[in-house]
């Protein structure tokens, strides 16, 4: 007799989630398009459950000899950064990677940073264990970075068939897309009930379609927020996104 012993899977998270949506789209010719497929059923997660974009301050510490902290997994976008070894702390300038004034021969107290990939750089190496405090705005969104958040470990198939139904509406043709949808508005009901039991959140918004336009460019990371807000008003989104009336009709169907 053989028997086969397995290594312990990988919590699921952002790269599960890719997969699991290409087994069940059985469509390897829109692998390069997955993400996209998942991005779009965040958005109409984030807008159903109310989950949008919010500001947060983290206190942050630098190594001395280093001139670069790790981003928070959960880093949108900056918004500010202060120096609080010393009362009243201090703002620091904010720069792009590529015009920061670098130099690492030089140890010092922290004064130009900028966001370089997954971490934040300074000019100059520290010369002393600085904390920070760091201001920026929530990524709501998976990403290899970020890859799970609250509403994903409750109901990982919900984000699976929100993907799964995007990407029958980018193909035109697939018989599977009400399936899909039906799954995915079932799950969405229950996880904003759920919500709605634990955290007083009743949220969930089923008596609209929410066509998001396609213009937005959803590739940039500014556009999903810049897309979030131009939706925070009923008058703004309905001008955006169908210009008739919206009918009670609609109940219950997906925001695609």
């Amino acid at each position: 007799m053989t028997i086969v012993v397995q290594s312990a899977a990988a919590p699921p998270g952002y790269t599960w989630l890719k997969q699991a949506v290409a087994d069940l789209i059985h469509r390897s010719d829109l692998d390069g398009k997955i993400p996209d497929f998942i991005r779009f059923a965040e958005l109409t997660i984030n807008r159903r459950l109310n989950l949008f974009p919010k500001e947060v301050e983290v206190p942050l510490t630098m190594t001395q000899s280093s001139r670069y902290v790790p981003l928070p997994t959960d880093y949108g976008s900056p918004v500010a950064l202060w120096l609080t070894t010393n009362n009243p702390r201090e703002e620091l300038v904010m720069t792009v990677a590529e015009q920061l004034p670098v130099d690492d021969a030089v140890s010092a107290k922290p004064r130009f940073w900028a966001i370089d990939g997954a971490r934040i750089a300074f000019g100059n190496p520290a010369d002393a264990a600085y904390t920070l405090a760091f201001r920026y705005v929530q990524e709501v969104f998976l990403s290899d970075l970020a890859p799970t958040n609250a509403v994903f470990e409750r109901a990982r198939d919900l984000y699976l068939y929100g993907a799964a139904a995007h990407s029958a509406l980018f193909t035109r043709d697939d018989p599977q897309l009400p399936v899909w949808k039906a799954e995915f508005n079932r799950i969405l009901g229950e996880v904003a009930a759920e919500l709605s039991r634990s955290k007083g959140m009743a949220n969930l918004r089923t008596d609209i379609v929410e066509i998001l336009p396609s213009s937005y460019g959803y590739n940039h990371r500014q556009g999903y927020y810049r897309a979030l807000k131009l939706l925070t008003t009923s008058a703004t989104w309905c001008r955006l996104i169908r210009p008739a009336p919206i009918r009670k009709a609609a109940v219950m169907t997906i925001c695609l």
